[in-house]
């Protein structure tokens, strides 16, 4: 029984654990609008609150009057009642009447600043997450970039290829140029799905992108006008740029990941990106799966310096 009671236990904390940022948001929010509430409530109160109040303030004045008129009278000596006993009376009359105003609206602002704390408390918790996920993601890609390099070294730039964008070579079916069926050596592809990869042909860009199916030196043209242009933009213009500019540029799909990764040019020291954007393209003669006839597809591996939402203010640091 006791072993069953910490066990629901754990899972029960854990679960409160992972969604304590949004528990604490939505507690934060509902305790905010209670707040208004109560506090629209108290302020029914508040003119009764005031009239107390005017009604010590006339009561103080009509005693200061009546001890003036004593004093001319000489019914009282002038230095039994000063200036300075005076403005101590006043004081503290002001001081009643903002501690009766204050008393009457203090629940409902400790209920806001407890409200915003709960939700200023979920935010820090989520920054905190979202700091560890980067740092994973940096060391992951880090890790990723050093693994590609060493393979690299080991099996050879074409293997490596091979197996970096998933080639493979099969007997298929196709259709020749004079539309007669033959069976014919083809390269299928299925490369490795990481954020910097994509492939770039008619079945992955939008029906505007600038992907022309059959007009292979025009498309690669294209792609070199495309690289050509987001560098001279990085290195004379904005000093940093987002991977989903470039697949806007290209028709293809954003992602994700590409509103936070890209390059920056010139982040100062410790910086282990390349200063430059590369497609890093791959030409694969495929078939179209749809005609089964031979169609040319561009596989892009991107150089993405990795997460650059905390080194892009650093653009263009270390220039000359």
């Amino acid at each position: 029984m006791k072993e069953a009671i910490v066990k629901v236990f754990s899972k029960v904390s854990l679960t409160l654990r992972k969604h304590s940022p949004e528990i604490l948001v939505v507690s934060g929010t509902i305790g905010l609008i209670a707040a208004g509430i109560l506090a629209c409530k108290e302020t029914t109160k508040l003119d009764k609150v005031l009239a107390e109040g005017e009604a010590r303030e006339n009561e103080l004045a009509e005693k200061i009057n009546k001890v003036d008129d004593f004093k001319e009278s000489g019914a009282v000596a002038e230095d039994s009642y000063t200036e300075r006993d005076e403005k101590i009376e006043v004081t503290r009359m002001w001081a009643q009447n903002a501690f009766s105003v204050a008393k009457l609206y203090a629940p409902s602002i400790i209920l806001a600043v407890a409200s915003t704390s709960a939700i200023l408390g979920g935010f820090g918790i989520l920054k905190a997450r979202h700091a560890a996920i980067t740092m994973a993601f940096g060391e992951m890609s880090a890790a990723f970039a050093e693994f590609k390099k060493r393979t690299q070294a080991v099996v050879g730039d074409e293997k490596y290829r091979e197996i970096l964008d998933g080639v493979k070579k099969e007997m298929k079916e196709v259709i020749d140029d004079n539309g007669n069926p033959i069976v014919a050596e083809v390269d299928t592809v299925d490369p490795v799905k990481d954020p910097y990869t994509f492939i770039w042909d008619e079945t992955t860009t939008k029906e505007s992108g600038a992907y022309k199916k059959g007009c292979f030196a025009d498309n690669e043209a294209y792609l070199r006008a495309v690289q050509t242009a987001v560098n001279n933009k990085l290195r004379n213009l904005t000093g940093y740029i987002f991977l989903n500019e470039v697949l806007e540029d290209l028709g293809l799909p954003k992602t994700k990941a590409g509103q936070e990764v890209g390059w920056v040019i010139n982040p100062g020291e410790g910086h282990t990106g390349d200063n430059y954007i590369d497609f890093g393209a791959e030409i694969i003669d495929d078939v179209d799966k749809e005609t089964m006839k031979f169609t040319r597809r561009y596989i892009l591996h991107f150089n993405c310096d990795g997460y650059i939402l905390d080194t892009f203010e650093h653009a263009f640091e270390g220039d000359k």
